[in-house]
């Protein structure tokens, strides 16, 4: 009955926090700051520790970042090659990647998130891509908590959920 309790009240946190970042994304103006906005409640609502909206730039093929949260200056300015990295590969190929304990994970470059560090927690990586026209354009990336008992399932679906309200936001921008 307790667990049953718990779940609901995640499940309704969770939809609390989708409609939240659909009024972030929802106003007119500059993208960045309803991006960071969307950050900041996951940070607040879903116990976020770092995370990043990263954009391919078209021309360069570069992955940059657009917003992010929990970042030190040197990760503010990070870039990737498609198919470099754990993010690298979710812009490439379009699929999400999670990474239930990223201290265990040989592929992590580490230039954005400096989490290999002594004495940092354990973290588990989401990384989901954002998709315009079935193509992806981007990911977001986030560190959480590590708990061995978390549904990764779930937690990839609602980022996802999210990265996809991103998506549309970018739409909006790029027809305007």
């Amino acid at each position: 009955m307790a667990k049953r309790i718990a779940d609901t009240s995640a499940e309704a946190r969770r939809l609390a926090t989708l409609f939240e970042i659909s009024q972030a994304l929802s106003g007119r103006g500059e993208l960045k700051p309803s991006l960071q906005r969307v950050l900041e409640k996951l940070e607040r609502d879903q116990n976020l520790v770092r995370g990043a909206v990263m954009l391919l730039n078209e021309d360069t093929r570069d992955i940059h970042i657009e917003s992010a949260l929990g970042f030190g200056a040197e990760g503010q300015t990070a870039r990737y090659k498609l198919g470099e990295g754990i993010t690298g590969r979710v812009v490439e190929s379009g699929r999400p990647i999670v990474v239930p304990a990223v201290s265990r994970e040989p592929l992590f470059l580490n230039r954005a998130f400096q989490r290999k560090r002594p004495g940092m927690p354990e973290t588990t990586f989401v990384c989901v891509p954002i998709v315009l026209d079935r193509k992806p354009v981007g990911a977001l990336a986030v560190d959480l908590d590590y708990d061995q008992s978390r549904d990764y399932d779930g937690a990839q679906k609602f980022f996802a959920v999210v990265a996809g309200m991103i998506a549309q936001a970018l739409r909006v921008e790029r027809t305007i």
